[in-house]
């Protein structure tokens, strides 16, 4: 019987010189309000293995903490021939505790029967307390034909992210800009309560009937979250503009499709 030693010893080289390559994925979780969770991260291979492949895994503190915000692991992975992926699954530690979502990586070292493509997950942590943000308004103030002025309201949305399972609070506050509580508008504070479950909330603030006949503006500033809260936006701007109505129906106002008030 002849055997092709040749081709044989080809096969065996072209092994060695293009070996499969290895990858870990990135991968994101909820912390959660407490218990337990895992991050599943996956190792991959671009190719079946023709032969046994082991690399090493660790996990590496980022902005998270090992011990406290996830339990640190590492080993060793082992494909057997004909396998492409594994997964890593590292503990996730959940709390209530206010702060920006965190990170940490899942690194490959030490490869054999393969090589290593790309050697770092990213697993991030998705921080899943309320998170608060103001929206801006605009209004306006109408001047009428027979002389009369007529003030208007703005609507302020405030919003949780998600809904949450505990009551959620924020203060909330006008500051001046270039309009003037008192005189062109009715300052305004005080304190929303997040209901569980509720995710708007809205602040109305009165523009007053005086017509100054330039665009002026004002906002409201959110302070003080309770401590299960963090704002993510603090500010929104209310715009005040003014409209002058015209003989014979129209009018104008801060509208550059009719600049009848020469004001924009």
């Amino acid at each position: 019987m002849f055997f092709d030693h040749t081709r044989l010893s080809v096969e065996s080289l072209g092994d060695r010189i293009v070996p499969a390559t290895l990858s870990v994925g990135d991968a994101a979780i909820l912390e959660g309000n407490s218990g337990t969770q895992y991050a599943l991260v996956s190792v991959t291979l671009d190719a079946p293995a023709k032969k046994t492949v082991t690399v090493n895994y660790a996990t590496a503190a980022g902005t998270a903490t090992a011990g406290v915000d996830y339990g640190g692991v590492s080993g060793r992975l082992t494909f057997a021939r004909g396998e492409t992926s594994k997964t890593v699954a590292v503990p996730v530690y959940g709390d209530r505790l206010t702060e920006a979502d965190e990170s940490f990586t899942v690194n490959l070292s030490g490869a054999q029967g393969a090589r290593i493509g790309d050697g770092r997950g990213l697993v991030t942590v998705v921080e899943d307390e309320p998170r608060l943000r103001v929206g801006d308004a605009a209004g306006t103030v109408v001047h009428h034909v027979d002389g009369s002025v007529s003030g208007t309201t703005l609507y302020f949305t405030v919003s949780l992210a998600a809904a949450y399972d505990q009551v959620a609070t924020v203060n909330y506050a006008t500051v001046d800009g270039t309009a003037t509580a008192g005189v062109d508008y009715l300052a305004a504070s005080g304190t929303l309560t997040f209901a569980p479950g509720e995710t708007t909330k809205t602040i109305a603030v009165t523009a007053l009937a005086n017509f100054a006949g330039v665009t002026r503006w004002f906002s409201i500033d959110l302070s003080g979250a309770s401590a299960n809260a963090q704002i993510i936006d603090d500010q929104g701007v209310g715009t005040i503009q003014y409209y002058v109505e015209q003989p014979g129906g129209g009018g104008g106002g801060c509208d550059m499709d009719n600049p009848y008030w020469p004001n924009c």
